[in-house]
């Protein structure tokens, strides 16, 4: 990974903890870095359900690396898997052709969030 990936993944995970401390749950969120800045990528959509909302993020990727000057995107989701428990799952790419896919377990305690951040297979 570059350092611009490892810098997408931290902020990816960064929102996701505020998230969690605020809210217990997430709509599905992404982040590029495009023409040397970060930019959060947003979506909410009452008609849309989760994957929906993801698959929208991820095409809007997919369109940015068009230009250029677009050089990582992630999308991130959260959820529970059988056994594993709650994780987030960061999809992310920096050439949005090529994408790969982290979990990270999390565990909320009170207002606090802990995300571990060790990939975890399921």
């Amino acid at each position: 990974m570059t350092e611009i990936d490892l810098t997408g993944i931290q902020k990816i995970v960064e929102t996701a903890t505020k998230f969690l401390e605020e809210l217990k749950e997430f709509a599905p969120f992404g982040l590029i870095f495009k023409n040397g800045e970060w930019i959060d990528l947003a979506t909410y959509d009452d008609s849309m359900d989760s994957d929906k909302m993801k698959s929208f993020l991820i095409e809007t990727i997919v369109k940015d690396f068009e230009h250029e000057t677009t050089k990582f995107g992630a999308v991130c989701v959260n959820a529970t898997i059988k056994n594993v428990g709650d994780v987030i799952i960061i999809y992310n790419t920096s050439n949005g052709k090529d994408w790969y896919e982290l979990v990270y377990k999390y565990e909320i305690r009170g207002n606090s969030v802990d995300i571990i951040m060790k990939n975890v297979k399921y």
